[in-house]
């Protein structure tokens, strides 16, 4: 029974990378969501590529809309259904008192037994979906490489040069995600303190605003916090500084080079909020073969009724109080989550400058 109440534990810790993340991908798809369409009626050579162009944006937009509208609402939902289970895991010795019978336990036992496995197939389907998710964008962000790839042909640019900034921005987006992921996962964290979103353009010597992932979080929660923040800021000027130094690579193939790490990113960071996921479903199962163990040693009289009440009304007291403390700040807090979108002419390297 010790392992039940370390499953509890882990589900804490779960709970919050499972949310956290989601949180985080919400963010990079709405800023998806706001990438204008690309207008290359200017440059003769490129304005026959320009309809492919945008609808490979048009196509990772949808697949952001596929997160917002089914994915993301599933992660939300599963901090109030833990919420639920634990509510009734927490009442068992209350409505089990000294004396009851196996027959009694089995009964209720049962009946959690069938929340667990609830919570089991919810975890699988947000899974999938991430899964799914991180697999589509991964595609929208090959095909378009292979359009910035084209255009860069058109106009005779150097091949080897949009190679190395690919790479470069890539890694750079990468640092980014991560550091917008610490930051989210502390602020939520953090009782009454305050998360905050930002997007908006990221500053670059481009013709046209590169706003796809331009993502900034600020949360209210001391040093570190503070810390996160500052060196998100130098990763956003790492980012423009590449930019700038390409300056031998036409504006409109630095713009396609931006939009396509992104696009990338954004597919890995499906494919962590994924693997994040996945965590929750392999805890959830090993507490249901827990729970058929109890049902099992109950039934055979290797564990007592009074013994199995002992752990639960423990369990009450210390982890799962714990556990829907946790829950109930990170609920508050996703409730208090600002999101804001920058006016046209402030980057987020504007806005960081002003919070930092």
């Amino acid at each position: 029974m010790e392992i039940l109440r370390n499953y509890i534990k882990n589900i804490e810790v779960s709970q919050k990378e499972t949310t956290t993340n989601g949180l985080v991908l919400q963010s990079y798809c709405n800023s998806i969501l706001q990438q204008p369409n690309l207008d290359f009626s200017s440059s003769e050579d490129l304005v026959g590529i320009q309809n492919s162009i945008n609808d490979s944006i048009e196509n990772a937009k949808e697949s952001a809309n596929s997160y917002l509208s089914d994915i993301n609402p599933k992660i939300i939902s599963s901090l109030s259904d833990l919420k639920s289970y634990f509510t009734v895991y927490r009442v068992v010795p209350v409505t089990l008192p000294e004396g009851a019978t196996v027959d009694q336990w089995l009964s209720v036992l049962t009946v959690i037994k069938g929340l667990t496995e609830n919570n089991l197939r919810n975890s699988e389907i947000i899974v999938q979906g991430l899964s799914d998710l991180s697999i589509r964008l991964k595609a929208d962000a090959n095909a378009f490489n292979e359009l910035a790839q084209k255009a860069n042909e058109m106009i005779s640019g150097d091949q080897g040069e949009l190679a190395d900034i690919s790479d470069e921005l890539k890694s750079i987006d990468r640092s980014i995600n991560a550091q917008i992921s610490a930051i989210v996962g502390e602020g939520i964290a953090i009782a009454g303190g305050a998360v905050m979103i930002g997007m908006g353009a990221v500053a670059s010597p481009v013709g046209a605003e590169l706003i796809a992932g331009g993502v900034v979080t600020v949360a209210a929660g001391g040093a570190l916090l503070a810390a996160s923040i500052i060196e998100l800021k130098d990763l956003y000027n790492q980012k423009n500084g590449l930019f700038q130094s390409k300056a031998t690579l036409e504006q409109e193939i630095l713009l396609l080079g931006g939009i396509e790490s992104v696009m990338d990113s954004l597919s890995d960071q499906a494919k962590i909020a994924a693997e994040a996921s996945e965590g929750m479903t392999t805890i959830w199962k090993d507490v249901s073969l827990n729970l058929d163990r109890l049902i099992n040693d109950l039934t055979n009289g290797i564990t007592s009724t009074d013994e199995a009440r002992t752990f639960f009304l423990n369990s009450a007291n210390n982890e799962i109080a714990d556990l829907q403390d946790t829950i109930t700040t990170i609920t508050q807090q996703l409730a208090g989550v600002v999101t804001i979108t920058l006016p046209e002419g402030e980057t987020v390297i504007d806005y960081l400058e002003k919070v930092s």
